[in-house]
């Protein structure tokens, strides 16, 4: 792939989404599909899916969301804090109050 697109490519979650489901494909039909995904980047609207099992990501997003001015650090902080707590369910999610985490 860095031959075909250029140091630029990285493997991103979303293209490998794309080559498990798709057996079979062409190198040049690969291509096509990581430069789609590429410029839909481009598009402020466009928010990439992230998988359930991905608390961390998902818990960063909807932190630095919420929390304007927030760091990623802030969010990281937070999250390790809050990982450590109970859950109903196993999955680590963003509240608002999580912000008093970092008082604690």
């Amino acid at each position: 792939m860095k031959a075909q697109i250029g140091p630029k490519f990285s493997c991103h979650s979303d293209f490998m989404d794309w080559v498990k489901a798709h057996p079979g494909k062409t190198l040049g039909e690969a291509v096509l599909q990581w430069q789609y995904l590429e410029q839909r980047k481009e598009d402020p609207q466009f928010r990439r899916n992230i998988a359930a099992h991905n608390m961390l990501s998902q818990y960063v997003r909807d932190f630095l969301a919420d929390q304007e001015g927030a760091s990623f650090k802030m969010a990281l902080a937070c999250w390790k804090r809050k990982r450590q707590l109970p859950t109903d369910d196993g999955f680590v999610r963003y509240a608002p109050e999580d912000l008093a985490l970092l008082e604690a």
